[in-house]
């Protein structure tokens, strides 16, 4: 029962910080399966882009042969597609609400030549007994978002040929162009199959590297190092966590996010706000999982060595059995990041030594990324806000 507790306070906190979106890992076979490999999308239709409309209209001019539609496939019909294709959790269109979204423009165009005219005749006198067959350029251009930052633009020029006879009338050619675009993104996405991932965020944002600059222990005293989970907002960082083998299921978390300050991290302001932010999370928790008797002990400062400062708190409560749990936090300012560690045992075992020993070690040893570009235009956004006011 101690274990369940521990894993449903766990759970619940993670899956307050880490959004709605899941890390997955996709691959080329995923599109086979029914579980979808990509999170929900929301899709737009947006204005051509410059150089797609003077295309169009350049083209459009050339010629009394020459046509050109910006736009041609609706909304409807591109969603419709892309969902049929079982990629996404999800495919909505205009929806604000969710983070990825995918904002798509298109255009036809079509040169009519000496063999099409001909072939239009004949088909026109047989009254499209025999076909009608136009070869035409479909060109799609689409840009990913999440919660507003690009992520990846998508461009493709699809050759369509479209056969009109007279048992084709009302054959779906919207739809059919529309189901090549859903082919060719599908086709994009799994050869970049990290596209979803907190890493591939990261890296398009500019946010910390921690698989490459984050250093931590494989081991700190009885604890070992164990899974890590990076989360998909750049504010929220990584997570550790440190097993200890000699008790079952006994674990310390280890979280690294930046700082949301844009300057003087290790000030009372900064330490205070971040301190009441963790304080709110298990007060959430508390009332989603029914637990009783939360209370808080004083935040004191921590004595550790290699960081700018470092505090200490802990939390009590019961469960439903009247399990009496304590949640101790350990928290550090080093560069212009947390470090935070957080274990929770049955209030009456004596691990306090163990874990202050664990995190005054932990903080010596841990290296963490500098100051990453997303958050230096950030705090730099702070600052001048901060200066206007």
């Amino acid at each position: 029962m101690r274990c369940l507790a521990r894993f449903t306070l766990f759970a619940a906190l993670t899956g307050l910080w880490a959004c709605s979106a899941i890390d997955k890992q996709p691959d080329a076979d995923s599109a086979l399966v029914q579980e979808p490999a990509f999170p929900t999308l929301s899709v737009f239709l947006k204005k051509p882009t410059e150089s797609l409309f003077e295309s169009c209209t350049n083209f459009d001019k050339e010629s009394l042969l020459h046509h050109c539609q910006l736009n041609p496939i609706g909304l409807s019909t591109i969603t419709d597609s892309v969902a049929e294709k079982k990629f996404f959790t999800q495919v909505l269109a205009a929806d604000d609400a969710q983070p990825y979204r995918l904002f798509i423009s298109t255009a036809v165009f079509h040169q009519e030549d000496a063999g099409e005219i001909g072939n239009t005749a004949i088909s026109s006198a047989t009254l499209f007994l025999v076909p009608l067959v136009q070869n035409q350029l479909l060109a799609a251009e689409a840009d990913l978002f999440w919660h507003g930052q690009h992520l990846k633009h998508f461009s493709y020029e699809l050759p369509i040929k479209r056969k009109v006879s007279l048992f084709s009338l009302n054959q779906d050619f919207k739809g059919e162009m529309a189901a090549q675009i859903a082919e060719a993104l599908g086709q994009d996405l799994f050869a970049n199959d990290d596209m979803f991932t907190a890493q591939y965020l990261g890296r398009a944002m500019g946010a910390s590297d921690y698989q490459a600059a984050l250093a931590l222990p494989d081991a700190v005293g009885p604890f070992q190092r164990g899974p890590s989970r990076q989360f998909h907002h750049p504010f929220l960082g990584v997570q550790y966590r440190y097993l200890r083998q000699s008790e079952y299921q006994d674990y310390a978390d280890v979280f690294v996010y930046p700082i949301r300050a844009a300057t003087n991290f290790a000030s009372d302001e900064a330490m205070r706000a971040e301190v009441d932010n963790i304080k709110q999370e298990i007060i959430e928790v508390s009332k989603k999982d029914e637990l009783s008797e939360l209370s808080f002990s004083d935040v004191s400062d921590f004595n550790a060595e290699s960081v700018t400062r470092a505090v200490s708190f802990y939390a009590d409560y019961s469960d439903a059995l009247d399990n009496h749990y304590r949640s101790r936090v350990y928290l550090a300012v080093k560069g212009d990041k947390f470090v935070k560690i957080r274990h929770t045992v049955l209030e009456s075992d004596p691990v306090a030594e163990t874990l202050k020993l664990f995190s005054q070690q932990l903080f010596a040893e841990v290296s963490v990324p500098d100051e990453s570009r997303f958050m230096s235009r950030i705090r730099e956004e702070w600052r001048q806000k901060h200066a206007a006011e």
